[in-house]
């Protein structure tokens, strides 16, 4: 009994290890495709 409940258990940390893995390579590729634009002016005053 005590084996299955171990096979169980390390199924259970390979399924979310994937998980994780694929939402992590998700995450990461909408930040890399992600668009940066930064439209403005600067001004400074009396620098010194």
């Amino acid at each position: 009994m005590s084996k299955n409940k171990f096979i169980r258990k390390k199924e259970h940390t390979i399924k979310s290890a994937i998980i994780n893995i694929i939402l992590l390579l998700g995450i990461g590729y909408a930040l890399i495709q992600q668009d940066l634009n930064i439209n403005g002016t600067a001004n400074l005053n009396n620098p010194t």
